[in-house]
């Protein structure tokens, strides 16, 4: 179990550095089947240091229109500058991961083991 987590975790961190952003951050039902990369851009919050203002990031699995129930999403949630990161988390279908994070731009990777809609966007 600890070589499962270790490969899923290495290959979330890995396909961060090598997978472009094809989304943006707030995205709403979009159709993902193996990797997909989310990233903040222009979204008005600092890039400088980090402040008190504390957000969530939501990722939303909104399930696979094949095999209901069964399609669950690994993620990782990175700030831009990668200093940061969280996770992995397994997001079950129809369940939504609320993740704190600062004011500095954030991503999130994701792999999913079947096709799946997801949405995922950040709050204050």
């Amino acid at each position: 179990m600890k070589k499962i987590i270790i490969l899923a975790i290495s290959i979330l961190v890995l396909g961060a550095f090598t997978v472009k952003a094809t989304n943006p951050i707030p995205s709403y039902n979009v159709h993902v089947f193996g990797q997909a990369s989310f990233q903040e851009t222009g979204s008005g919050f600092s890039t400088s240091s980090p402040g008190d203002e504390k957000r969530d990031m939501n990722i939303q699995n909104g399930g696979g229109s094949y095999c209901p129930g069964a399609s669950v999403v690994t993620v990782l949630v990175y700030r831009l500058d990668m200093k940061k990161s969280q996770g992995p988390f397994v997001i079950a279908d129809g369940e939504t991961l609320a993740v704190p994070i600062d004011n500095q731009e954030w991503g999130v990777q994701m792999d999913s083991s079947g096709p799946v809609t997801v949405s995922v966007w950040a709050n204050e």
